[in-house]
């Protein structure tokens, strides 16, 4: 990011990530966070991010496998619809 950065909100939001894995040097962080100062709508898509970002994460912590039953009836259904697996390649020769 460059000083052009602190008037640019695309090029502000393209570093987003970045900036809240604090992988953007001091400067260029205080001049996004001068940006999102000075800009209502930036903030406002800030937010929203830390709301998905969260929302997500939870969703991936709250993921679990499905039961192997599950497993086990789903694969036999497909193999009554549309056969059976192939059988395991070669690739040795």
């Amino acid at each position: 990011m460059t000083v052009s950065a602190l008037y640019d909100c695309a090029e502000v939001r393209t570093f987003l990530l970045d900036h809240l894995e604090g992988r953007i040097p001091l400067r260029q962080r205080l001049l996004f966070r001068l940006h999102l100062l000075l800009c209502p709508p930036c903030r406002r898509y800030l937010a929203r991010y830390r709301a998905e970002a969260a929302h997500w994460q939870a969703l991936g912590r709250a993921a679990e496998p499905p039961p192997p039953e599950l497993v086990e009836l789903t694969l036999k259904y497909l193999s009554t619809r549309i056969g059976p697996p192939p059988p395991p390649r070669d690739d040795s020769s």
